[in-house]
């Protein structure tokens, strides 16, 4: 018992350096967080646009909008503010919040609904940026912070971004050029096209950056351009280029309760909470790869049973199963994807039944259409790989953002100057 009680005090005081961090890691460069875990499905993109990156277009009148929930039948008062960084998500500590914000450099926000009809109460809370009283003044990576009295204890933490469309990007996606890759990873190649732009000094001036189907925090940061000629610079890196292709992933669609949607075995109702069993899945490290429609790791909150989703949506603990003969000794599985916010954590790690010779695991989750895939994280490694249960292909469909930023000498932050994204079949913005 006193072990356990330790145990406790070690991984709340853990939480507590982490939000009192401001959401900066070990390295000092922030990352996506929730400092809460009454907080549940957090959104954040542009209005009308769920599976897009938060990217704003500086002066243009779109919107983005930032969605998240409180478990419980009450609200908190919640204010909010927005900080620039640098390329790889450092504070710009040269500027001060009114050379980058028209308006206040916090605010509360104040809208918020309680829901009804759902067996879990929650409040829904919604905020849109830019607005009247914030608004970004230049082009550059953001974070957003909600918090309750101290923006340096944020509960969430959300990246986005503000872009200028100044130059032209062209991307080649290929198969890894290292031969023992050649079959398992994607490298992306491209090339900014700056005609009628001077940029001095590109190799010092210019960073770039590649996001993979949304997971920001796991984006490739601070790329130089390999070589320059005339107006164009070339990102030909290889293996700082280089992606797991993985393979399309995995689905459930949890938008009815009364319907089962694809891959829904049982809903049951238990002590108060609705449970979820989506249907066992396989290891698919020695299937084929083909082709199927897919989300690229994203979700959408969505019911079919309410009218109005954000208030009458259910939250169901759904329940993963990947039978195996045998347990791994030398690492864990993690259910990846936008659902766990791409990060191996404890509360998405599968855990062993010795009886079922079976890995399980659950998610507290909202009701709508889910993907997600099958981590493996080795216990002397880092980050996660997908070749173990999953596979890897080069010729898996992904999405890849890249992202250019651009700082001549004696300036003081990193403008975002172009932003393009591309899809390795459809080929398309």
């Amino acid at each position: 018992m006193a072990i356990r009680l330790l145990l406790l005090l070690i991984t709340l005081s853990a939480s507590r350096l982490s939000a009192q961090s401001g959401g900066m890691n070990e390295s000092g460069q922030y990352e996506n967080e929730v400092f809460n875990d009454s907080i549940r499905s957090i959104t954040f993109h542009p209005q009308g646009l769920p599976l897009s990156l938060p990217v704003w277009m500086l002066g243009s009148g779109d919107e983005l909008l930032l969605e998240f929930d409180l478990l419980g039948d009450y609200a908190e008062n919640y204010s909010y503010t927005i900080e620039l960084c640098t390329h790889d998500w450092r504070p710009v500590d040269e500027l001060t919040p009114f050379d980058y914000i028209e308006g206040y450099d916090r605010d509360l926000l104040n809208n918020y609904e309680f829901s009804y009809t759902s067996l879990q109460p929650y409040t829904h809370y919604q905020l849109r940026i830019p607005n009247e009283n914030c608004r970004p003044l230049i082009a550059g990576n953001y974070v957003l912070k909600i918090f309750t009295e101290d923006p340096s204890e944020p509960v969430i933490v959300r990246k986005f971004f503000v872009a200028r469309q100044l130059l032209s990007i062209e991307a080649n996606i290929h198969q890894s050029g290292n031969i023992q890759r050649q079959l398992t990873h994607q490298e992306v190649d491209f090339k900014v096209l700056h005609k009628g732009m001077i940029i001095a000094n590109p190799f010092q001036s210019i960073n770039a950056g590649i996001i993979q189907n949304g997971d920001i925090d796991g984006a490739h940061n601070g790329l130089k351009p390999a070589f320059i000629q005339d107006n164009v610079l070339s990102f030909d890196l290889s293996d700082k280029n280089e992606f797991q292709g993985m393979k399309e992933f995995r689905w459930f669609d949890l938008r009815s309760l009364i319907h089962y949607g694809e891959r829904i075995k049982l809903v049951k109702t238990h002590l108060g909470r609705i449970h979820v069993f989506v249907t066992p899945d396989q290891v698919r490290s020695y299937k084929q790869y083909f082709y199927h429609e897919d989300m690229n790791g994203r979700f959408i909150v969505h019911t079919l049973d309410e009218t109005v989703t954000a208030l009458q949506a259910q939250y169901a603990e759904v329940h993963f199963t990947l039978p195996l003969r045998h347990p791994f000794k030398n690492g864990d599985i993690y259910i990846m994807g936008a659902l766990s916010e791409w990060k191996a954590r404890p509360e998405n790690r599968m855990h062993w039944n010795e009886k079922r010779k079976a890995y399980e695991g659950s998610l507290y989750l909202k009701q709508g259409f889910y993907n997600y895939l099958y981590g493996f994280k080795e216990s002397d490694q880092e980050n996660v790989n997908y070749e173990t249960i999953e596979g890897n292909f080069f010729d898996t469909e992904n999405d890849y953002t890249i992202f250019i930023y651009h700082r001549p000498f004696g300036e003081r932050y990193d403008e975002l100057i172009a932003v393009k994204t591309f899809n390795t079949i459809k080929g398309k913005e």
